[in-house]
């Protein structure tokens, strides 16, 4: 299988030869994924919203004065005259973390992030501060983080992403920002840096088994059937997903691990006893075995789950003349071509059955229609 080709295009092993691969998965399985959690912080705004400035007013003998003309600046809201005395205050006396923190909160509302995020590091590293100077960075991040959030969902994708940095600088640790950016490089078919971005949200945050699975879909999209094994195969269990099942089954067939993609298979079949498609496949695998036996049974169900697939109606036909059932065999072929009489591989099998069973006139016919259709 080619990951990520187009459905509607692949083709389906030719177990009947023995050669081929499982059908290939390009669409992103339907487990609750990056995708549908990207409006998960939205209520962070209601929380956010009511956080004031807490600086007290109360001047202390020991401040310096450019501290004291902060404070007054800020209690009229004007941020940007704070920022001028904050900046003196921290010159001077850089284990203020008060000082610090309020100069996070200027720097913030000034636009400059990176300076904002220095200034609440040098904060936090006081235990007496921590807890306030962290309740302010989560507020700035939150801010931008909507602001990408929003621009996200309506589909403007760069300036989202542009949002989603700017959240990265203010909070290296904000791992939902670097999950949103794998999402927008995934949309823009940037799978690197998509690779990138979810390896970090994942480091960040080791319980995120949905951006876990999503970094090992996009390896598989790219060919790279280790790391998407690595990926996908620890959290398919507990994802519950006959789709992450069926994207590890397609690694595992190739890296040439049949054994290791057949239990894939039959785990996304507990999941979805009537997907046709996964019964064909598991017993595409029987096949290449030569167990014909055990494949016509799955693909007795699958063709009775979807007698409009001629691929599965086909190798069903070729399973039952491998354990000699050419009867049962010639009555599949028959539905098939009945129900696409363009199928040029079904006319020319079906020949083989009709004169085998001296039906001359019908063999031949069979057969000049066959290649009636292949010359086309």
């Amino acid at each position: 299988m080619d990951g990520g080709g187009d459905p509607g295009n692949s083709q389906r092993a030719d177990p009947g030869t023995g050669s081929g691969r499982l059908r290939s998965v390009n669409k992103t399985p339907q487990t609750k994924g990056p995708q549908q959690e990207i409006g998960a912080l939205r209520m962070c705004r209601a929380l956010m919203a009511g956080l004031t400035v807490v600086a007290s007013m109360v001047i202390v003998g020991c401040q310096s004065t450019a501290m004291t003309s902060a404070k007054v600046y800020i209690q009229q809201n004007d941020w940007a005259q704070a920022r001028d005395q904050l900046l003196l205050a921290v010159a001077a006396t850089p284990q203020d973390t008060e000082a610090q923190m309020l100069l996070g909160v200027a720097e913030a509302t000034a636009g400059n992030l990176a300076e904002a995020a220095a200034a609440f590091d040098a904060a936090e590293a006081d235990p007496a501060r921590f807890e306030e100077a962290s309740r302010w960075r989560r507020k700035f991040w939150v801010e931008t983080f909507n602001l990408g959030l929003g621009a996200l969902n309506d589909g403007a994708y760069d300036e989202a992403a542009d949002h989603f940095v700017k959240a990265t600088v203010i909070d290296p640790q904000g791992a939902m920002a670097y999950r949103n950016l794998g999402i927008i490089h995934e949309r823009q078919e940037r799978p690197d840096e998509a690779i990138a971005a979810y390896e970090t949200a994942v480091s960040l945050d080791p319980e995120d088994a949905s951006t876990a699975l999503q970094l090992g879909y996009v390896h598989y999209q790219q060919a790279r059937w280790t790391q998407a094994v690595e990926w996908i195969a620890p959290l398919a269990g507990a994802a519950q997903d006959a789709g992450y099942y069926r994207v590890l089954a397609s690694a595992y067939d190739h890296l040439d691990q049949p054994d290791d993609a057949l239990l894939a298979l039959k785990s996304a079949i507990e999941l979805q006893p009537e997907d046709a498609e996964l019964l064909g496949d598991v017993a595409g695998i029987y096949l290449r075995r030569d167990d014909y036996s055990t494949a016509s049974g799955y693909l007795e169900k699958a063709f009775a789950l979807s007698p409009e697939d001629n691929l599965l109606g086909y190798n069903y036909a070729i399973s039952l003349m491998r354990i000699e059932d050419e009867p049962g065999a010639l009555e599949v072929l028959e539905a098939v071509v009945a129900n696409d009489d363009q199928f040029a591989d079904g006319w020319a099998l079906l020949s083989q059955l009709y004169l085998r069973t001296d039906r001359i006139k019908e063999g031949q016919a069979a057969y000049d229609l066959a290649e009636s259709l292949r010359d086309q």
